[in-house]
């Protein structure tokens, strides 16, 4: 059976879009920044960095690794 993986490119160009970013960060502070920008998390769907954010469920990230393994989870 094939195990099925998020979306490759949304995780890649979530990291691109928060290269310059320092952790910790909340939930807020992302939405305000970056939450109309639009990430393709599947081949036919386009979200607003928004709705990942509302997917992910944590209000503050203390380190890019909690933040990208919340990402991944919601993918």
């Amino acid at each position: 059976m094939i195990e099925m993986y998020p979306y490759g490119a949304a995780a890649h160009h979530v990291a691109k879009m928060l290269r310059a970013e320092s952790f910790p960060l909340s939930r807020e502070d992302l939405a305000n920044r970056y939450g109309d920008r639009p990430i393709k998390v599947s081949k036919d769907e386009v979200v607003p960095f928004r709705t990942l954010l509302g997917r992910m469920g944590l209000d503050r990230y203390e380190t890019a690794v909690s933040f990208y393994a919340a990402l991944n989870a919601a993918l």
